[in-house]
């Protein structure tokens, strides 16, 4: 695969404009675009990215190939996917995903399709994706029709550096619905059961991280008005508060320093109030993307809610090796904590009213 990506960080190692990092840097694809990411989403992936570009492959066992060989039914390439023997191979989808490429886990998308012919008709089977790991499965088109193709379970999955990931050996078995989709309009070959094994080799645009520190300075004026109202913020390991900073682990996440994407989780517990009337945060969350710039955090076990609003236009990060330093995001206070605050606490504290800037450090995943 071509070594794009390490070119990316070359090119990348000063004042990136990182939108992404700070702010949590959630994945945007073709479907993610306009479905807000929410922190359970964060939660399954939490190094997912958006794909950048990759290859996939399906090779058919020997009972699969002879089935279709003794019902007269062949296979063709369609659009940049190619059939050459007993094997299809596909280019990646870019923009789908998300897809954590340390674990090989999500969804990948693939270009083009392949057109099954037999004694009945021919039918195009297009829009596949491969979901390993959480939903362990196949979708796609076959004709018009969405339909779960089969399973797909094992194989050795490997992540050496960045952002390239690789599933080999994953096993594809047809699923009854797949089958019978199939032989309906071509006449028969295809069984539900073993069918082939899978290869993926993906690369992703967000840069899966290790960990690191996100520390906020606090802005003088919340400050102010906290205090002013016999109101405090305090924080309890791993999280810290030291003068007018507060500091949190970053635990896991992905972002990518060109296109300004990518999510964060980060943990640690701060709480505001006072003795007898407080609330904690905790379960930090972020994404950034073309629709959001949001940070979560859980009120309780049960519920999470956007606490502030990401400015990142004002952002910058360098790179030194694996490890990155990235500053300038500013947050400012979401309508949700400014009623919750009114509610809580009788304080009046508008939404919009700057809570102050993060900087942030880590350590990217792989070498």
């Amino acid at each position: 695969m071509p070594d794009r990506r390490h070119l990316r960080l070359t090119t990348a190692t000063t004042a990136l404009g990182l939108a992404a990092i700070a702010a949590g840097l959630g994945a945007t694809s073709a479907t993610a675009a306009t479905t807000r990411t929410l922190p359970a989403d964060i939660n399954k992936l939490p190094r997912g990215g958006v794909i950048e570009y990759g290859v996939a492959s399906i090779k058919l066992t020997g009972g699969a190939s002879g089935k279709l060989k003794s019902a007269g039914t062949s296979l063709s390439g369609s659009g940049s996917a190619d059939v050459k023997g007993s094997t299809i191979e596909f280019q990646g989808l870019g923009e789908s995903g998300p897809l954590d490429v340390t674990r090989m886990v999500g969804a990948a998308g693939v270009e083009g399709g392949f057109t099954a012919k037999g004694s009945k008709g021919s039918v195009k089977v297009s829009q596949i994706v491969f979901q390993p790991g959480l939903e362990k499965n196949v979708v796609a088109k076959v004709g018009s029709k969405l339909v779960e193709l089969g399973t797909l379970k094992g194989g050795k999955a490997t992540f050496s550096r960045q952002a390239d990931g690789l599933l080999k050996g994953a096993k594809l078995s047809l699923s009854s619905k797949g089958a019978k989709a199939l032989n309906a309009k071509t006449g028969g070959g295809f069984s539900a059961g073993s069918f082939g094994t899978v290869n993926l080799e993906y690369t992703t645009r967000e840069l899966p991280l290790k960990g690191g520190v996100a520390t906020m300075t606090l802005a003088p004026g919340l400050l102010e008005t906290l205090t002013a109202n016999g109101l405090d913020v305090t924080a309890e390991a791993p999280a810290a508060r030291a003068g007018n900073v507060v500091t949190i682990q970053l635990t896991a996440g992905a972002f990518d320093p060109e296109n300004v994407t990518g999510r964060l989780q980060l943990e640690g517990k701060v709480t505001v109030g006072k003795p007898g009337q407080s609330t904690n945060l905790f379960g930090w969350r972020g994404v950034v993307n073309s629709k959001q710039k949001e940070l979560f955090a859980n009120i309780n076990e049960n519920v999470a809610a956007v606490v502030a609003d990401v400015d990142v236009t004002g952002f910058t990060a360098n790179f030194e090796g694996s490890s990155f330093v990235a500053r300038g995001v500013k947050l400012s206070l979401s309508k949700i904590a400014s009623s919750t605050i009114k509610q809580q606490f009788g304080v009046d504290v508008a939404a919009g009213t700057p809570m102050g800037t993060v900087e942030m450090t880590g350590q990217l995943s792989g070498e």
